[in-house]
């Protein structure tokens, strides 16, 4: 079986406590755990502080303080210079290129529920085009829950056989 070479953007994950950010903590130390033995597994930070948060993993800081520069520019340049085979997005979100395949992690779809106001409205009018972005240009994408996959489904307008909790 090929060695694959494969990312995690961790971008974000030292901001603050929050359900999200322990779930991009969780996965990517299990990836680590389960997976460094037989692949690459890189992780992408914006910050110099995560180092050696997984230690096991090829631990890349992409510095950058701007998200939507860090999401489209500066993390698929690391990824082109990484020569990576597939890059996991535990927000959600993908870039506008990619060298490499994408596979995104819907959290939930609070951004399309107006009623919630739970976000900045450039954040939300933001993170609605770049999933539904993602939902277009992704062969896969998996969520945390079957509420989440219902959503993407009705949201997003994705065909069930592509989404997966």
């Amino acid at each position: 079986m090929k060695r694959l070479r494969i990312g995690i953007s961790a971008r974000g994950l030292n901001s603050y406590a929050s359900g999200p950010n322990e779930y991009i903590a969780g996965l990517t130390g299990e990836m680590v755990h389960q997976a460094a033995d037989k692949h690459d597994i890189f992780v992408y930070y914006n910050t110099s502080r995560l180092l050696g948060r997984f230690a096991a993993a090829n631990e890349r800081v992409v510095p950058g303080n701007n998200a939507f520069l860090w999401d489209h520019l500066f993390l698929p340049l690391a990824l082109l210079r990484d020569h990576l085979d597939l890059v996991i997005y535990p927000k959600g979100t993908i870039p506008l290129w990619s060298p490499a395949g994408k596979v995104p992690i819907m959290l939930d779809l609070g951004y399309f529920y107006p009623a919630l106001n739970a976000y900045k409205p450039t954040t939300t009018l933001y993170t609605r085009q770049a999933m539904k972005f993602a939902a277009r240009h992704s062969a896969l994408i998996f969520t945390i829950s079957e509420f989440t996959r219902q959503d993407v489904i009705r949201l997003l307008k994705v065909e069930s056989s592509r989404v997966y909790n």
